[in-house]
């Protein structure tokens, strides 16, 4: 767990990151839970095509920007944009209430 209150912050950063947590579900809920009420949450990752998604031995997920659209829509969040062009991904949401 995060060392923050609920409700810190207007908005979670994960840039180059998420795919190094052991368990990015649970930091996405984390974020969710500090996260204000119409929080921003914006994730950009190497796609599954990007050579260094599969090739780092501290990548320990390969993410994709549907199924990570998915994943945060089920934790409460309302997906903004999603896209994976390219060698990064994108996904950018806002905490419901």
């Amino acid at each position: 767990m995060l060392p923050f209150r609920n409700s810190a912050f207007d908005t979670v950063v994960f840039i180059h990151s998420l795919e190094h947590l052991p368990d990015y579900y649970k930091g996405l809920e984390e974020a969710w839970r500090v996260l204000r009420e119409r929080g921003v949450l914006f994730i950009q990752a190497p796609t599954p095509s990007n050579y260094y998604a599969t090739s780092l031995p501290d990548h320990l997920h390969v993410l994709h920007h549907e199924t990570l659209s998915r994943l945060v829509s089920r934790i409460g969040f309302r997906v903004v944009e999603a896209r994976g062009e390219g060698s990064y991904l994108l996904v950018i949401a806002v905490k419901q209430a």
